[in-house]
C-alpha cells in the first residue's frame, strides 16, 4: 500500500519486541530485519540501509546465524547494485552462496 514509513516503524518496533523479550527466534528477528531495510530502500534511505546491513552481517558473522548472514549479505549486494557496481554486486552475491 505505500505506508513505507509505518512500514519501517513496525518492522524496528517487531525487531526490537523479539530481540529483548523472546528467546528462540532468529528466523522471526531476520525477517523483521529484513521489512525494515526493504522499506529503508523504498523511502530512498540508501545509507541507512547499507549501514543496517553490514551491521546485521557482523552480528549473524558473531552469532554464527547462517539464514540471517546470506540474507543480510543479499542485501548488501542489492545496495551495490544501486550504486551501479556490478563487480561488487556479483562478489557479495558469491559469498552470500
Amino acid at each position: 500500500m505505500g505506508e513505507w514509513r509505518l512500514a519501517l516503524a513496525e518492522a524496528d518496533q517487531s525487531r526490537d519486541l523479539l530481540r529483548d523479550r523472546c528467546a528462540g527466534v532468529a528466523w522471526e528477528l531476520s525477517v523483521a530485519r529484513a521489512g525494515g531495510i526493504q522499506a529503508l530502500a523504498a523511502l530512498g534511505h540508501l545509507n541507512e540501509r547499507s549501514r543496517r546491513a553490514h551491521r546485521w552481517i557482523r552480528e549473524a558473522t558473531e552469532t554464527g546465524d547462517v539464514f540471517a548472514g546470506i540474507t543480510a549479505a543479499l542485501h548488501v549486494a542489492h545496495g551495490h547494485l544501486a550504486a551501479d557496481d556490478p563487480e561488487a554486486t556479483r562478489a557479495g552475491v558469491e559469498e552470500a552462496i
